[in-house]
Order: structure tokens, then C-alpha cells, then sequence
């Protein structure tokens, strides 16, 4: 979703869009997940799909207002997934 928040905001304000750097924080592994993971890491990566956004984030004449396209102003292309891996749910 940040992603595609870069590209709204990129198309939007006619710029062109740059990197984006995510940082994680708590991230964890459940003991019981251990397979479901190893499975995860298995797998060959696909080739990852491209995003046309049509009409991007707009700040309105007022200077007050953004304007959020719809859906239909997003299209994405030649996305490709593995099947779902199932894991228990985890408590405590």
C-alpha cells in the first residue's frame, strides 16, 4: 500500500517516483509457524507486476481538499501468486 500511495502521490504532483525505504519493527516468528515459514522461503520468487495509476493524489484549488481517485483509476498488471500457506493461529 505505501507503494502505491508513492505512485498516487508521484502522478498527482507530476513527479517522478523515487525509492521507497520500509523499516519493520517487532517483527516475530511464531514456533509453530516454523514449517509455514521454511515454506515461504522456498519458493521461487515471481516476477513482479507493474502499476498504471491514470489519475494520482491532488491537492483541490482551495488548498484544503485532496482529491483520492477511485479504483478504477489503478490498474494492475500481470500479477502473479503462489498458493496460500496455511498456519495455525497462534495465541499467547
Amino acid at each position: 500500500m505505501y507503494g502505491l500511495l508513492l505512485l498516487m502521490l508521484a502522478e498527482g504532483f507530476e513527479y517522478k517516483p523515487g525509492t521507497l525505504i520500509g523499516q519493520l519493527g517487532d517483527c516475530h516468528l511464531y514456533s509453530n509457524h516454523m514449517e509455514q515459514a521454511s515454506m515461504q522461503l522456498s519458493r521461487e520468487p515471481k516476477k513482479l507486476p507493474t502499476v498504471d495509476v491514470q489519475i494520482g493524489l491532488k491537492l483541490m484549488e482551495d488548498n484544503k481538499t485532496v482529491f483520492i481517485p477511485s479504483h478504477n483509476n489503478i490498474k494492475l498488471n500481470n500479477y502473479e501468486s503462489h498458493g496460500p500457506i496455511k498456519a495455525p493461529l497462534s495465541v499467547g
